[in-house]
């Protein structure tokens, strides 16, 4: 599984997604609330130049309303590594969402008012599109050091450079390098994401990567989400296998997941992992010593098929070899 889907499934989440919103463009401050937004579509159309209709995919897009009025549509993507043109492709979904609103104006023109107004003008000029606020989550260890704006990306000549800069319309974008962020912006997290930020934060450092899942205190809200991105950001294949296991004894009543739960499963998977592979050594001594499969089959109680798969790697092997 790659990083992006995760992290979006995590984020399709209403309260993740208010909770990353209101942490990183309102400093904490609880304005955003989970019954308040409203999934939008992530695929959008438009037309290009020549008439042919495009596709923009976003990774995630809420609308926020407050008493049934529209505030702003937030638009969130995921980057695991520095784009170096990130500046166009936010510029090419402000323009998707936008358009979008416009195309919706003009059909309900079209459909429910008889009053016609000039082709010229786009949209009646009572109308107002709804804002559209943009965010990168970047989840890199290392800083970005791809193009923040979209003057980063353009090559002026140094003669010209006094007389085109002030007449280009610069495009910066919010980037949120997550393991940069500090313990104060951390705290500021409610939802299941401050134990990804955090985990981003001591993913490096072992002992403090430890108490990070031994802590009891951490309640998982969502466990499988958080499992499945915790399973592509930590490269450990033991978080999407325990994830079976997690939920269905949340299912059938038990206590609340907690990192010091799910640390327990992991040391279960680890165990087990140990246990099979020392029978597999056994297998393989005792293919070396020429017993039949049948005979090694009874002894370890492993499936006859198993132990002819041993065999067949065995072999695969010494050919390489």
């Amino acid at each position: 599984m790659g990083k992006d889907l995760p992290a979006k499934n995590l984020l399709n989440c209403p309260d993740v997604f208010a909770d990353i919103s209101n942490v990183n463009l309102f400093d904490g401050e609880d304005l955003l609330h989970p019954e308040e937004l409203e999934p939008l579509p992530t695929e959008l159309t438009y037309k290009d130049n020549y008439g042919v209709i495009r596709h923009h995919y976003l990774d995630t897009r809420m609308k926020a309303a407050e008493h049934q009025t529209d505030i702003a549509v937030f638009c969130v993507e995921n980057q695991s590594g520095a784009s170096n043109i990130m500046p166009v492709r936010d510029m090419g979904y402000l323009y998707s969402n936008y358009t979008e609103q416009i195309r919706q104006m003009q059909r309900e023109n079209r459909d429910g008012c008889k009053e016609r107004f000039p082709v010229t003008e786009g949209i009646r000029r009572d109308k107002k599109l709804t804002p559209v606020i943009s965010l990168v989550l970047y989840y890199g260890q290392e800083p970005w050091d791809g193009p923040e704006k979209l003057s980063d990306l353009l090559s002026v000549s140094e003669n010209w450079k006094e007389k085109l800069s002030p007449l280009i319309t610069d495009h910066p974008i919010r980037i949120i390098h997550l393991a940069g962020q500090d313990k104060k912006t951390r705290q500021k997290y409610k939802s299941d994401f401050r134990h990804i930020v955090d985990y981003l934060a001591c993913a490096a450092d072992k002992e403090e990567r430890q108490k990070y899942i031994y802590d009891e205190s951490r309640k998982i809200r969502h466990p499988e989400e958080y499992l499945d991105m915790m399973a592509a950001f930590s490269n450990d294949t033991r978080f999407a296998r325990i994830k079976e296991t997690v939920l269905s004894k949340k299912k059938e009543g038990e206590e609340s997941v907690t990192m010091f739960s799910i640390a327990e499963e992991l040391e279960n998977k680890g165990m087990e992992k140990g246990k099979k592979e020392g029978r597999k050594e056994v297998i393989c001594n005792m293919l070396l010593d020429e017993q039949s499969p049948e005979l090694i089959s009874k002894y370890t109680k492993e499936p006859l098929e198993y132990i002819y798969q041993v065999k067949q790697e065995m072999l695969q092997y010494a050919r390489e070899d």
